[in-house]
């Protein structure tokens, strides 16, 4: 229970967070940002834009989970997932404190080679969660506006 008092805000922040994502973001939107149905070219796309949106969008390591569930409800590739929930340890102000301590260029080889190693990790537990047949593939998510018997009614 000292857990879960301790993390209440920050799990808070996730689930309203991604409560707005699943919301208010149209499909449209993801498919402009996350290519779908183009073999493994796909898989490599998200594995590869999931981490830079994970540093953009940081809440913290336990508001990511509701973030990357909403993620992959609306399609994205199960590694771009999982390189998402990985990108949580990569975030702006450590960007900025890496600057600050080691410099522009080493923290910027810093970044491109965690980068890197989450785009990776995310490819290839993606490719063993396939393998072993662990991974349902085709997750549909209709936004609640569309479904609701209220869509079109409101302001």
């Amino acid at each position: 229970m000292g857990d879960l008092t301790m993390l209440r805000k920050e799990l808070f922040a996730g689930f309203v967070v991604a409560g707005f994502i699943m919301a208010d973001v149209p499909n449209r939107w993801w498919a402009d940002i996350f290519i779908h149905g183009h073999g493994p070219w796909t898989l490599l796309e998200n594995v590869a834009i999931a981490p830079l949106l994970a540093v953009i969008s940081f809440v913290c390591s336990v508001g990511n989970i509701p973030l990357a569930a909403a993620l992959w409800a609306h399609g994205v590739a199960f590694g771009g997932v999982i390189s998402f929930i990985f990108a949580d340890l990569v975030t702006l102000p450590l960007i900025f404190i890496y600057r600050r301590f080691y410099g522009t260029r080493a923290a910027l080889r810093l970044f491109a080679l965690f980068w890197f190693v989450m785009s990776l990790g995310g490819l290839v537990v993606d490719r063993l969660f396939h393998l072993a047949s662990w991974c349902r593939c085709h997750i549909t998510c209709d936004s609640p506006a569309a479904t609701s018997r209220w869509a079109g009614t409101w302001p």
